[in-house]
């Protein structure tokens, strides 16, 4: 019998690799995983399905409807569910840019390996630790 998921996670990366490498990593750590390929799918996946996201992990750089325009929109629509932020871009050189990072509980720096995603799971979802009998994988 499979043990209950730790709760569900929206993965959103325009890439469809890393969506499904997203996918594999959240689903080992024990989550149920939704993933959508840019912003707009995200934000419709909310609309529908937003009583039972417990946390969305958001690309910032996507074309369309990128990251941080997301991320305003839903804290627009006074949707509460936490926010982590994926980059490619360093910490450093996002420190410089006049969005509203502050928005997002996290921000997860690419790549980034199984360990770094736990740990960033678990500061956001307190109580919801992950628990990995997987391979390390990296996005």
């Amino acid at each position: 019998m499979d043990k209950p998921a730790l709760g569900t996670i929206l993965f959103v990366d325009d890439e469809p690799s890393l969506r499904e490498i997203g996918r594999t990593m959240l689903s080992c750590l024990g989550f149920e995983t939704i993933v959508a390929a840019n912003g707009q799918e995200c934000l419709d996946v909310v609309d529908e399905m937003k009583n039972s996201i417990d946390l969305i992990i958001l690309d910032l750089v996507m074309p369309g409807l990128d990251g941080q325009s997301t991320l305003e929109e839903l804290r627009r629509r006074n949707i509460k569910v936490p926010v982590v932020l994926t980059t490619g871009f360093s910490l450093n050189d996002l420190r410089g840019r006049p969005d509203n990072l502050h928005l997002a509980q996290a921000v997860i720096t690419k790549p980034f390996d199984m360990d770094r995603l736990k740990k960033v799971i678990a500061q956001v979802l307190p109580g919801r630790f992950p628990t990995s009998g997987c391979r390390s994988s990296s996005l």
